[in-house]
């Protein structure tokens, strides 16, 4: 499988590079072709792969269904923006990948949609069921029975069982949510904090345990 990581800073370049560490140690059948990204400043080349086209031009330029794709222009203070993004850009479905790193953990019995990225060291237990362009940094993990809706950032981050995580959610590292809550879609969660009460849809939270505080970043 051949990837085209949109993006081209942080998170992207992390992928990026753990799908070439996937395919040079593991000899996972997967290749970074390189990078779709609007700023023009960082290049012809990133990390000493080609920045290859922009992303509303991959479509056109790259119409094999052979090549895949993975978005990766999330921030944790632009979350709702950046889905109207991906949304915009007009791209089927089926031109996502899933990008799971060797090192990661998938349950035979989870299921998962499309354009998600589990990095090393991550790992989805029994039963969860995640939907799409999710990622999932090293550390991270998902309780037995948890559903995920799409677009969700998880940072190091630990979700008990039987959760229910709505869309655009974004977990700060060594952040914590108990089982059998809910959170709302575009909740932000604080690094280092202890979620075990529900949070509604666009509230921030912090602490140990976590309260509500305003939005800051």
């Amino acid at each position: 499988m051949k990837i085209i990581v949109i993006g081209g800073k942080g998170t992207a370049v992390d992928i990026g590079e753990q799908i070439v560490n996937a395919r040079e140690q593991y000899d996972a059948k997967v290749e970074l072709l390189g990078w779709a990204v609007d700023d023009e400043s960082l290049g012809p080349e990133i990390n000493g792969y080609p920045v290859l086209c922009k992303p509303r031009e991959l479509v056109e330029k790259y119409d094999d269904p052979e090549i895949k794709l993975i978005f990766s222009l999330y921030r944790a203070d632009r979350m709702e923006e950046r889905v109207s993004l991906l949304k915009s850009y007009g791209i089927a479905p089926s031109r996502f990948a899933n990008f799971v790193h060797p090192l990661a953990y998938v349950s035979k019995s989870a299921t998962m949609g499309v354009g998600n990225v589990l990095l090393s060291h991550s790992g989805l237990f029994s039963n969860v069921r995640l939907g799409n362009h999710n990622v999932l940094y090293a550390r991270s993990f998902i309780g037995h029975d948890t559903r995920v809706g799409d677009n969700n950032f998880f940072v190091g981050a630990g979700v008990g069982s039987e959760t229910v995580i709505g869309n655009g959610v974004f977990m700060g590292m060594n952040s914590t949510i108990n089982g059998n809550v809910t959170i709302g879609d575009y909740a932000f969660i604080g690094m280092c904090s202890n979620v075990i009460k529900s949070v509604e849809p666009h509230q921030t939270v912090f602490g140990n345990p976590a309260r509500s505080v305003p939005r800051s970043v």
